[in-house]
């Protein structure tokens, strides 16, 4: 019956629970925390579902009122919003929870077309390896629009390997199409284009290196001919060219071009460096294990040098560097990675494999009460996940009030003599008013933390509120009456392990606003609670 699949019906059983297993704990970390810029993602959609184009303008910030703003998500936040305005937040929720189940079907369609030799390992080794992953990119997915670059990214390589393996021009004529679609959904398509650099310099290197004896370890069985090199510079043209077939031309890349200036790189959480707290310690162990596995199996004599793929191996390394310097890069390396993860995985337990093979293990596993019993314990936690599920049917209500601002912008809404003053507000709070509060007019939101402002970005005059020396300027300058920020907690500690061994040091995230506005004579603050504080300007 599943023969057209090539693949043990039994696999296939176990494949399926699998799936469902991750689609629940993904809906679990979905549903349990909201990202920050999904208000103003949802609003985006919203304003192209009513005014039927995609708007330059910027109505919701007094400092940039008179910047453009290239929304290089756009068909994303339509999508988003349309499934939301049709069917609600639950459904929104299984929508990005499914293009996650998605990525994870791909990335085994990937191995089984890359590893021609199919031993049982290579494919179990797919649940414990992929499930790591998913775990280690829980804080960077759910609702959120970088899902769908994820996706494009995985796609993206698949053509490009595919390629790579069976030579046929035909497999790149996908790309151009990919890149017309991921132009419009996310910015990660930049990343895209340079893979494409990337990926021919790694086959001209080939060419070069492919009789060195020390490098015994790379397969170069995919070197690249000329005209095989020559098709592929066409059809990469052509994937640039699909790109500028979006509402902003050429502007996209003038707006993207802004990031070259990384100051967010330092300051906003997600794209801090793995050694920054708080320290993701799945995501550094499945970087460490990836690092141990290759350099085990380059290093060791006892059996016969691996073959690795040189493209596989340029990229996962050059990801992994990536996802070092930034926590954000980490779901596209345990992309890029996954197939030679897998194959260093088998390699390193080939006599685990063997052992596989053995009739013994095939009895054990039809063995009735080991099934029985792992049917026990995959119940036991899928009914566990599934209880955990925190389902809400909409966004910012009151299961997310303990990290958003509601009580505080309905007090200011509901104060005729608040209401109108001009605001400084938290950055990671900014997609909450959009969505909840649009007529207001906010100092920041997450949409453009890059754009240039008075020599520098807006990010970087955000922070300049925060030190001792520019706080009362900044307030003057912006003539800022009121002040909305999460309420003070006390910086959070460290472990003893991350400051004695690692040395890491948390005392950056204090800043001098509050001390500020807690003894100046011309504030006071008006509200509180457990969330945030509203800081007003006396009357003069």
């Amino acid at each position: 019956m599943f023969k057209f699949l090539k693949i043990n019906y039994k696999f296939l059983i176990c494949f399926t629970l699998f799936l469902i297993l991750t689609f629940t704990l993904s809906l679990g970390n979905s549903f349990n925390y909201l990202d920050t810029d999904l208000g103003w993602h949802l609003r985006a959609g919203s304003d192209i579902y009513t005014q039927r184009t995609v708007s330059l303008d910027n109505f919701y910030n007094y400092t940039l009122a008179s910047e453009n703003w290239i929304n290089h998500e756009w068909l994303a936040d339509f999508l988003a919003f349309s499934v939301f305005d049709n069917y609600g937040y639950i459904v929104l929720n299984l929508f990005f929870t499914l293009f996650l189940t998605i990525i994870l079907l791909v990335l085994f369609g990937w191995l089984k077309r890359r590893f021609v030799h199919k031993s049982p390992l290579l494919y179990f080794s797919y649940f414990p390896l992929s499930l790591f992953g998913l775990i280690a990119i829980s804080p960077h997915v759910g609702v959120r629009m970088q899902v769908l670059g994820l996706l494009m990214f995985l796609l993206f390589l698949v053509v490009l390997d595919s390629y790579s393996r069976k030579k046929n021009w035909k497999k790149l004529v996908y790309l151009p199409f990919l890149f017309l679609i991921w132009a419009n959904i996310h910015a990660s398509f930049l990343l895209g284009l340079i893979i494409l650099v990337f990926w021919f310099g790694v086959k001209l290197v080939e060419r070069l290196l492919h009789r060195w004896s020390r490098l015994d370890f790379l397969d170069f069985k995919e070197k690249m001919s000329n005209v095989q090199g020559g098709v592929f510079i066409i059809f990469s043209i052509l994937s640039f060219l699909a790109t500028l077939i979006n509402p902003f031309g050429l502007r996209l890349y003038e707006f993207l071009g802004g990031y070259k200036n990384n100051f967010y790189l330092t300051h906003i959480q997600e794209w801090l460096p793995q050694y920054a707290p708080p320290i993701n310690y799945w995501q550094l162990s499945y970087l460490a294990l990836f690092v141990a596995f290759l350099a085990i199996t380059i290093l060791e004599k006892k059996h016969k040098p691996i073959k690795l793929n040189s493209w596989l191996l340029a990229l996962s390394v050059v990801l992994l560097v990536l996802s070092f310097q930034s926590k954000r890069h980490f779901p596209l390396f345990f992309i890029g990675s996954f197939p030679l993860m897998v194959q260093l995985f088998v390699h390193l337990f080939k006599e685990l494999d063997q052992y596989l093979e053995k009739e013994k293990l095939r009895n054990l596993i039809n063995d009735r009460f080991v099934v029985v019993f792992g049917l026990f314990v995959y119940i036991l936690t899928l009914a566990s996940l599934s209880a955990d599920i925190k389902f809400n049917s909409q966004p910012f209500n009151n299961n997310y009030c303990d990290s958003f601002p509601c009580e505080a912008v309905e007090f200011i809404k509901n104060d005729p003599e608040l209401k109108d003053l001009r605001i400084f507000n938290h950055y990671g709070w900014g997609g909450y008013f959009i969505w909840n509060w649009p007529e207001k007019q906010l100092f920041i939101d997450g949409r453009m933390p890059q754009l240039e402002y008075k020599e520098h970005t807006i990010l970087e005059e955000y922070f300049e509120f925060f030190a001792k020396e520019t706080v009362a300027e900044k307030l003057e300058e912006h003539n800022i009456e009121l002040v909305l920020m999460p309420r003070r907690k006390e910086v959070e500690r460290l472990n003893w392990y991350e400051e004695k061994i690692l040395h890491l040091d948390n005392s950056q995230k204090a800043n001098q606003l509050y001390d500020f506005l807690d003894a100046s004579v011309n504030w006071q603050k008006d509200f509180y609670n457990d969330t945030s504080m509203i800081y007003v300007k006396r009357a003069k």
